[in-house]
């Protein structure tokens, strides 16, 4: 569900998406994916966020990386069952769910 951006890079495009609801975590812990979520869009602000889905810990060496002020999309994913985030000092985890 994105379509092409500036230099053919994907671009976000959540009016083609049904918004779930979201949350912000300023500590480490579980979000509360909803059940019929199969995108995620993780921004990070104040610090560096890290995230894992289906994984039963997360930590600064973890592959899912948004760095300080950015955005990460991750979708179309098919079996979310958690997503367990860490974040950097200072940290705020912005998370919006959607389908």
């Amino acid at each position: 569900m994105a379509e092409q951006g500036r230099k053919g890079l994907p671009q976000f495009a959540p009016a083609l998406l049904r918004y779930l609801g979201g949350e912000a975590m300023s500590v480490d812990g579980v979000a509360s994916v909803p059940a019929s979520a199969t995108y995620v869009r993780i921004a990070a602000e104040g610090g560096d966020v890290y995230y894992a889905f289906n994984a039963g810990d997360v930590t600064a060496s973890s592959p899912g990386f948004c760095s300080q002020d950015g955005e990460r999309l991750a979708g179309p994913l098919g079996n979310i069952e958690s997503l367990r985030i860490h974040l950097g000092a200072g940290a705020v985890a912005h998370i919006e769910y959607y389908n």
